[in-house]
């Protein structure tokens, strides 16, 4: 179904927009939520941002990412600004030659605008709308709901895939096919922590483009099967 869904959003799909979409399920309930990157400024506000995500969110984002070259190096080149972007002098001018860092996020897109974060994020308000329910049901409505636990995590699924082809752009590979419409699209970094307990039909990589630990077999945590 998922693949199915990325096809029809490619056709979709305009200038500017994101190149992914996603589908999360809930496999206890079975209810299915989606998501698309949109626009870089279609992001969820962080007060709509379900706690158990905005968790792993602040955990991230507290710590700085940098992209490393060595087990001690930290690869030079243009200043990264707070927002993933490259960093500009007074004169509007990219800042070259620095350490390359990461500030509160390990990668360089938003991390609240990805699909899966979204399908994930709408699945776990479902789950909680109907956990407060019952709950109150049992214990009367006057009654306050305990948060609800770590263990829905585990008990939810995204799928992310590509919704646009991609090609080597340059060098002797220039035209080589990267990804192509449908296939599976891993978790990048910030999905990664954001959506850490959630297991994923895609894989997920751990570290940034770039980074040498991207290279390394344990850079990348395969797709779930069940």
């Amino acid at each position: 179904m998922s693949e199915e869904r990325a096809h029809k959003h490619a056709e979709l799909l305009v200038d500017g927009e994101g190149p992914c979409s996603a589908l999360a399920i809930d496999r206890r309930t079975g209810l299915i939520t989606e998501g698309l990157n949109g626009d870089p400024d279609d992001v969820i506000k962080l007060k709509n941002l379900h706690p158990l995500l905005r968790e792993n969110y602040l955990g991230m984002a507290a710590w700085m990412h940098p992209i490393m070259t060595s087990e001690d190096s930290v690869l030079k080149g243009n200043k990264i600004a707070p927002d993933g972007t490259a960093a500009r002098d007074e004169n509007g001018k990219v800042i070259p030659d620095s350490d390359m860092v990461y500030t509160g996020q390990a990668f360089f897109d938003n991390p609240l605008r990805h699909a899966e974060v979204k399908a994930v994020n709408e699945l776990l308000w479902a789950r909680q709308r109907k956990h407060d329910e019952d709950w109150r049901a049992e214990h009367g409505e006057d009654s306050t709901p305990p948060p609800l636990s770590r263990e829905a995590l585990d008990e939810m699924r995204f799928d992310p895939r590509w919704i646009e082809t991609a090609v080597v752009r340059r060098g002797k590979n220039k035209g080589n096919v990267i990804h192509s419409v449908g296939e599976s699209a891993p978790a990048c970094p910030n999905c990664n922590g954001i959506l850490q307990g959630v297991p994923s039909y895609a894989g997920r990589h751990q570290y940034s483009i770039g980074d040498y630990r991207r290279r390394d077999e344990a850079n990348f945590i395969p797709p779930v099967m069940d």
